[in-house]
């Protein structure tokens, strides 16, 4: 009886997944971009939305249609209330997360530049630490230092500090081609590290 022979069919492997990027802020770019439509939507027909709300709630509760003819002054309080109420939940919370989307793309996308940047440096310098780089110019560069650093381009900041730490003081003069644009990167990527230059206690 013949045996079966043996299958050498090449098993197909899963080519390797790069691993996700910390910084990829695309999803929330779009979760971002759908919620303002939403709102924009719900704010177009906030006051007939609430018309009808109002008009329903009067029906089902006699007290608010006494107050009507008893107390319009209170009746108008309840009212205002109640359209508080409805706008808060209508567009409240759509609001926060719409805040809560814009801040997490700030700070994925200044973490994402600020790692560009210190992986430039690194590739001159690395001997170097650039986020002890940030805590000695937080701890040791007086605050007007500190703004006149803050112009410069983050790859040049770092550079900058590097040359004032090796000088051993801060009161040296900048080299003129160093002056440059504010260090957005830098300031708000530290901040997501938890070295921040510019919060100072």
């Amino acid at each position: 009886m013949p045996q079966n022979e043996p299958q050498n069919a090449p098993q197909e492997q899963n080519a390797p997944q790069s691993p996700p990027n910390p910084y990829d802020y695309s999803q929330e770019e779009q979760e971002l971009g759908a919620l303002k439509e939403e709102l924009a939507t719900v704010q177009e027909s906030i006051d007939e939305n609430f018309a009808n709300y109002a008009s329903q709630r009067i029906e089902d509760t006699p007290e608010l249609e006494e107050l009507f003819f008893n107390d319009k002054k209170e009746f108008v309080n309840t009212l205002l209330k109640l359209q508080q109420d409805f706008i808060e939940q209508e567009i409240g919370a759509r609001h926060q997360k719409a805040s809560e989307l814009e801040n997490s793309i700030k700070t994925k996308r200044t973490s994402g530049e600020y790692e560009k940047v210190k992986n430039e440096f690194l590739s001159e310098f690395p001997e170097e630490n650039p986020d002890e780089l940030i805590e000695f110019a937080r701890d040791n560069i007086p605050p007007k230092k500190l703004q006149e650093l803050a112009q410069l381009q983050p790859l040049e900041f770092l550079k900058a500090v590097k040359q004032i730490k090796d000088g051993g003081g801060a009161n040296e003069e900048l080299p003129r081609q160093l002056k440059g644009q504010a260090v957005d990167a830098l300031s708000s990527g530290a901040s997501a590290s938890k070295n921040t230059i510019f919060n100072r206690n």
